[in-house]
């Protein structure tokens, strides 16, 4: 039996020895793993947003959020602006709800008063969501 440092080490009449059959399993078995591990979560951003740090779909406006978007990405998470020169996140919510979305909409606003007031009424609009207001100066 050769002991080289190989995965598959030939055995004299054409077979692997029991160490290369091993490392072969193991490699099949990560190859597996790695296939069958959940794909990571993308953000979708509607508008004009910057996400930075993260795998971004962006689309125009709430009218390009649709089911089969959500449910391929298998997003988790959207983020809009609080106002645009298009839409506002009450419509982002509001089409979101009627997807059946189930995740978390943040909202990027400049500062506010009251920014539990706002998350509440956005809330409002679209039932199962999760509402979370980021304010940047």
């Amino acid at each position: 039996m050769s002991q080289s440092g190989t995965d598959m080490t030939p055995e004299p009449g054409g077979g692997a020895s029991p160490r290369g059959r091993r490392m072969a399993g193991a490699s099949r078995a990560k190859d597996k793993i790695a296939r069958d591990a959940p794909t990571p979560s993308v953000v979708i951003a509607v508008g004009n947003v910057r996400v930075p740090g993260a795998d971004v779909i962006a689309v125009a406006g709430p009218e390009g959020l649709d089911a089969v978007l959500l449910a391929t990405l298998g997003a988790e998470c959207v983020v809009c602006p609080l106002f645009d020169a298009a839409f506002d996140a009450m419509a982002v919510a509001a089409r979101l709800a009627a997807l059946g979305f189930q995740g978390r909409l943040q909202v990027i606003a400049p500062e506010l008063p009251n920014p539990r007031m706002v998350e509440r009424e956005i809330r409002s609009q679209a039932a199962g969501l999760t509402v979370q207001i980021l304010q940047r100066p």
